[in-house]
């Protein structure tokens, strides 16, 4: 019976974190884009848009979270410079590269991970920028915030500094997350056994 309801706890603490997260993401969103909008010099209520660089085109090389494998020349394999879709490079529009240093600003650790998300939809989907705070590879085909499970949505709030103005005390905030996770996962193993 604490099976029942510890998942019935743990589908209502993702329900209500899903809108507080929807939220906040889309506004990590504009900001982003209307900042971005402002430095190139666009119109006010223009939204910048470009959809033709990958990840890998914005993406700075580094091995922080395993995204760039080395050959024994030490050339990046990610960045493969003899292929234009992976190759390290400014967005054509001079928009998308300027996305990378504002979701690293954004980080808690200046560590954005890029291997879920889809740089071409930057600038249409805050749920691709979302992505860069979730620590674990096993989000690419999310399409949805809904669609993200519990662990997810407190990882995106504890990564991403936005958050950090929404909740009034993140560290007390953190600990409760991790209270709760514990003790949803220390009562699932003792249900198992």
């Amino acid at each position: 019976m604490n099976w029942v309801k510890a998942t019935i706890c743990l589908f209502h603490l993702k329900t209500g974190l899903e809108n507080f997260v929807k939220n906040g993401i889309c506004e990590v969103h504009e900001q982003i884009l209307s900042k971005i909008a402002k430095d190139i010099g666009l119109p006010n209520n223009s939204k910048p848009h470009c959809d033709q660089c990958t990840t890998n085109n914005v993406t700075p090389c580094f091995s922080r979270h395993k995204i760039c494998r080395y050959d024994q020349l030490g050339n990046c394999k990610y960045h493969d410079p003899a292929r234009p879709e992976t190759s390290k490079r400014n967005c054509p529009n001079n928009i998308c590269h300027r996305i990378a240093p504002e979701l690293k600003r954004l980080h808690s650790s200046r560590a954005p991970h890029y291997m879920s998300t889809d740089a071409t939809k930057w600038c249409a989907q805050p749920l691709e920028l979302a992505k860069c705070f979730l620590v674990t590879e096993g989000y690419k085909t999310v399409d949805s915030i809904d669609d993200i499970d519990c662990a997810g949505l407190l990882t995106i709030i504890e990564s991403c500094k936005h958050f950090e103005q929404k909740v009034d005390d993140i560290f007390v905030f953190q600990k409760v997350c991790m209270f709760v996770l514990r003790n949803f996962i220390h009562l699932m193993f003792k249900i198992a056994y």
